[in-house]
């Protein structure tokens, strides 16, 4: 005789619990490495931006050393002198033509919304080689060179750190050097620095700010304001450096 081999049946809906809750699993397994994937993307995100950021923080570092060494030798340079000193009209044109050539060659290899000028206290006479009314209108330019003057009769500042300085609703920022009553500076505005930065990708509401070195917001303080700030870590929408330049 022959022994019958008893076989388990399970329900339909037995089954159908059973595969619901491998899916369930599968479905968690799923978000949990897709939320981990997103976040180390997000991480290294964030990393490269901050590298991206500090390489351009030392590039600017690197080009405001390089030009109060070009302001300091231009207060030496005969022709310089001549331009701010001189009280003969076809002198002035001549020297304040080569001025320009010269500054014009010079600031080639920096970002055009860097301002030289130069400036002699006895001749009250203020010399700008570069063109600015492509940056700002009449009114900006008038308002910006009062402050810059208003900057000089406090005296030129020692060290290669630059100042900041509030123009109406704008920051700038200027460096001023002074030999024998003769001037020889550059500005640019705080909105300016952070010009080469603007297209970069920082998700719908990210954008690029600049600080001083406390913190006290520059540019967009009014996007600030209304933002939370996580300066030691984390990831937000706001996104801000202290340039190495700042004060």
């Amino acid at each position: 005789m022959k022994r019958r081999r008893h076989v388990s049946s399970y329900s339909v809906d037995y089954v159908s619990r059973v595969l619901v809750l491998i899916l369930i699993a599968v479905v968690i397994v799923s978000a949990a490495v897709s939320l981990y994937v997103i976040s180390l993307m997000r991480r290294q995100t964030i990393q490269g931006f901050l590298d991206t950021m500090s390489l351009y923080v030392s590039q600017v570092d690197t080009a405001h050393t390089s030009i109060n060494k070009f302001l300091i030798r231009s207060l030496k340079e005969e022709e310089y002198r001549t331009a701010l000193e001189t009280t003969d009209t076809l002198e002035l044109i001549r020297a304040a033509g080569r001025v320009k050539t010269e500054v014009g060659v010079y600031m080639e290899s920096f970002q055009e919304d860097y301002q030289i000028f130069f400036y002699n206290s006895k001749h009250d006479r203020l010399l700008r080689p570069r063109q600015a009314y492509s940056l700002m209108n009449r009114t900006e330019l008038d308002l910006l060179n009062g402050a810059l003057l208003a900057r000089i009769e406090e005296g030129a500042s020692y060290g290669d750190a630059w100042e900041v300085v509030t123009v109406g609703d704008k920051v700038y920022f200027v460096k001023i050097f002074e030999e024998d009553g003769c001037y020889a500076g550059c500005c640019i505005s705080a909105d300016s620095i952070t010009k080469p930065l603007d297209g970069t990708n920082l998700g719908k509401d990210g954008f690029v700010a600049l600080s001083t070195g406390d913190g006290t917001p520059l540019t967009h303080e009014d996007e600030i304001r209304d933002q939370r700030v996580f300066r030691d870590g984390g990831f937000s929408s706001l996104y801000y450096f202290k340039p190495v330049f700042c004060l």
